[in-house]
């Protein structure tokens, strides 16, 4: 015997996250209007986290029929996410599931408590900002095939403002590390910020000892190993970013010179 939701609680589960799927990679609008005008689209589905019955993704027998049942062991989501969920469930664990609800829900309450209607990113959605802007070849790329140090000086100025304030070269692109609401990430990011510092700091002390010449693009890594201890770090930079976004099911970037 199936412990289906009842219409209240799939009622609930719909609005607690503005009618929208609970999956961060998704998000898409699950309900609008219909051609006749007393009837509306639906494409939402209220997904139990853990199994209706036994047999199914994730089945918890340790739950009552009143819980499994409940709003607790529900989340929103669209048709297609729904069976997603359901095809892979060593992917698709009930702790994931946990997380996608509660992140989708506050962030539905953020915009409703927003004045203007306009929210901050999600953690997903700066996640995902922070990949694009850390996809490149200053930190992918070997030093010492630099076309640019100046460039690559440059780069690390823009990794920094993101990270501390949200902003780059003057546009605001997303929020900054200490906004992110996952504790985890936000320890994580701190640590990312003060390496991609201490990197700066490094590079900085060799251009003026001399080492490094920005204008003729020439140096003495080759000499002094220095080459290596740069693309370490860069290494290090880019595990620890991809980390964070494994953690939250996102591609990671590449880093693969080293």
């Amino acid at each position: 015997m199936r412990d289906d939701f009842p219409r209240a609680v799939v009622e609930t589960l719909a609005k607690r996250v503005g009618n929208r799927c609970s999956n961060p990679g998704c998000r898409k609008l699950t309900s609008g209007p219909h051609t006749e005008d007393e009837k509306s689209l639906n494409v939402g589905v209220a997904a139990h986290v853990t199994a209706a019955s036994p047999g199914g993704p994730r089945y918890d027998s340790s739950l009552t029929p009143e819980e499994r049942k409940g709003t607790g062991n529900g989340i929103w989501l669209c048709q297609s996410c729904a069976k997603l969920v359901d095809n892979d469930e060593a992917r698709y664990t009930k702790e994931l599931l946990a997380r996608w609800k509660l992140d989708a829900e506050q962030e539905a309450l953020r915009e409703i408590e927003s004045p203007s209607g306009k929210i901050r990113p999600s953690d997903m959605d700066a996640l995902k900002e922070y990949s694009a802007h850390f996809d490149r070849a200053a930190l992918q790329d070997a030093l010492r095939n630099c076309g640019s140090y100046k460039a690559f000086a440059a780069a690390l100025g823009d990794l920094i403002s993101l990270l501390n304030t949200g902003v780059v070269r003057e546009q605001a692109v997303t929020k900054r590390r200490a906004d992110f609401d996952n504790i985890e990430w936000r320890k994580s990011l701190e640590t990312l910020y003060h390496e991609i510092r201490e990197l700066r700091e490094l590079y900085t002390s060799l251009v003026r000892s001399g080492e490094i010449d920005e204008d003729k693009c020439t140096c003495q890594f080759m000499r002094h190993r220095m080459h290596q201890v740069f693309d370490r770090k860069k290494h290090e930079i880019i595990s620890q970013l991809n980390a964070v976004l494994n953690d939250a099911n996102l591609p990671s970037i590449r880093g693969g010179f080293f």
